[in-house]
């Protein structure tokens, strides 16, 4: 990636490392400057040290929500030459009209496919003067029928390389060590979260997870993971140690894989 003094700017606020690798591979060729953090107060710390030609926001981090920096009046006014992109794993339509009316210039879908993201940040970067642009673009969904396959066979893993990665088995191989890694602790803390009813913070857990375990070629373990985090934002105790356990036994095999 160059560095050259006219190299734009870009923020990833991000706390998934699998998610911020694949971003940063996928952007490794473009003439940017990629900064990245995983925090709200991360953030805020770049945002109010350089000027950035785009945001790549991640909503739920672990000391808030990124809707807090796109409400921020003062920060935006400082950032007003800043494009914003919302890089969520699923967004109500009320909160993509709400992103909308905040100017958000885009809204990314997680799992995005790889050429998604670099279409949209060529996008963004090319673009002129940021303002308003109305409502924003949900992407490309996934095309489940390619990954309706038994999870984690060669089959599944081979039609998430071609879904997400372009075909590139070195960019998913990376992301599936890192993915590993992050699971051992994602374990951990899953059991902690379970045995202290601490509701946002299996919901964190599963929420990140159903992503990146999809862009893995893990289906059924993604869903198991949405399942989860619903019955967490839902306040259902009673669900989660049986959705857990079954979770905790699909992140096992990624991890031993």
């Amino acid at each position: 990636m160059s560095t050259a003094p006219s190299a734009a700017r870009v923020l990833l606020v991000e706390d998934d490392a699998p998610i911020r690798t694949f971003v940063a591979m996928a952007l490794e060729h473009h003439d940017i400057v990629l900064v990245q953090g995983d925090t709200l107060c991360q953030a805020r710390q770049a945002l109010a040290q350089d000027e950035f030609a785009m945001v790549l926001l991640d909503l739920m981090l672990p000391d808030g929500s990124g809707m807090e920096l796109l409400r921020d009046t003062a920060l935006r006014e400082r950032a007003a030459r800043t494009r914003w992109v919302v890089f969520s794993a699923g967004l109500t339509a009320s909160a993509q009209e709400q992103l909308a009316e905040l100017g958000v210039s885009r809204v990314l879908r997680k799992p995005v496919a790889l050429q998604t993201l670099i279409a949209c940040v060529d996008d963004m970067l090319g673009a002129g003067t940021p303002g308003r642009q109305g409502p924003p673009d949900a992407g490309i969904e996934a095309d489940e029928s390619a990954l309706a396959v038994t999870d984690g066979t060669p089959q599944a893993e081979a039609a998430a390389v071609r879904e997400y990665f372009e075909g590139r088995h070195e960019l998913f191989a990376q992301v599936k060590t890192l993915a590993a890694q992050r699971i051992a602790r994602d374990l951990a803390d899953g059991e902690h979260a379970v045995a202290t009813a601490d509701g946002a913070g299996l919901r964190r857990i599963a929420h990140n997870l159903k992503s990146v375990l999809r862009m893995l070629g893990r289906p059924g373990a993604a869903e198991l993971a949405y399942a989860l985090e619903v019955a967490a934002q839902g306040g259902r105790d009673d669900a989660w140690p049986t959705l857990w356990q079954a979770l905790r036994a699909s992140l096992e095999r990624v991890r031993l894989a």
